[in-house]
């Protein structure tokens, strides 16, 4: 008995806590030209490096411009970057690293195609390392980065910006070396999986029934948003006034986010009509 109970033991001890390391894109919270990268380990994970791609795009012409601007360290635990470690040589010959370098944000990475860059951050954190001698929090923001919002054109344009594991640079490394997501635990996860920034996207059009013609954000297409529709027909973002009223433009009745309330969101309307079950939604303002 004793002996089954010292092996229930040992197996409730090696079996691992189910978490999750979660990377997320954050605004910032002063200035809508910067984002930032966080990371959140659900269940105490000890993450040992990060290996991320960050794609950077903008949502109108001109596509492919350069948009990303120089990144700040947030969490100085990361403090290795492995792709701008910098070496020297001592005066009798032997090499050694001079920096541990700084996180990179620049067009050199992606020489051809400056649509984004990928991010390379890890701690080496040792008792006896003086400086270093504690693991990183299990929550914090790795890195700061701003966007040149003058290459967003159009009233709606936006810049978005979207984040995954670069597998090829081994994407999250745990603290026993595995990678994710290479291996099944923990669950790995970035969200959201794109968001915009520069230009504010109006609420309204974040609702999941609101491109297929759903401007009071129920589910369902219906007499009321006719009733929306008909009162914002004809209407333009940039000449006529906002609001919900007849001859204002309504921007939860513009289904293809084109900034005008016309033919073809009429047509979207009439394909949708009766549709049913796309999703409540209580975000249905037009800032």
């Amino acid at each position: 008995m004793k002996k089954i109970l010292l092996a229930l033991l040992v197996l409730t001890i090696a079996m691992p806590v189910m978490g999750q390391v979660t990377v997320q894109i954050k605004r910032h919270p002063t200035d809508a030209n910067k984002a930032i990268i966080s990371y959140n380990c659900s269940a105490g994970e000890k993450v040992r490096a990060f290996a991320l791609t960050v794609n950077v795009k903008t949502s109108t012409s001109p596509k492919g411009a350069y948009i990303v601007g120089s990144a700040i360290r947030l969490e100085p635990n990361y403090y290795v970057t492995p792709s701008n470690i910098q070496f020297a040589a001592t005066s009798g010959g032997k090499t050694y690293i001079s920096s541990n370098g700084s996180p990179v944000v620049s067009p050199s990475i992606y020489p051809n195609d400056a649509n984004g860059f990928i991010l390379e951050m890890a701690s080496l954190y040792a008792p006896s390392d003086p400086n270093h001698k504690n693991p990183p929090p299990s929550s914090g923001n790795l890195i700061q980065f701003g966007m040149d919002c003058s290459k967003v054109t159009g009233n709606f344009g936006t810049v978005d910006v979207s984040i995954s594991a670069n597998a090829v640079r081994g994407g999250i490394v745990l603290e026993d070396g595995n990678s994710i997501p290479i291996v099944t635990f923990p669950i790995c996860t970035y969200g959201p999986p794109k968001l915009s920034f520069c230009r504010t996207t109006h609420n309204c059009w974040l609702c999941p029934g609101q491109p297929s013609g759903d401007t009071d954000g129920n589910g369902t297409v219906d007499g009321t948003d006719y009733s929306n529709f008909k009162k914002a027909y004809g209407t333009n973002s940039a000449s006529s006034p906002h609001g919900t009223g007849a001859g204002q433009y309504n921007c939860c009745c513009d289904f293809d986010h084109s900034g005008g309330v016309n033919s073809t969101d009429y047509s979207i309307f009439k394909t949708n009509y009766g549709k049913k079950g796309m999703g409540t939604c209580a975000t249905k303002t037009c800032p």
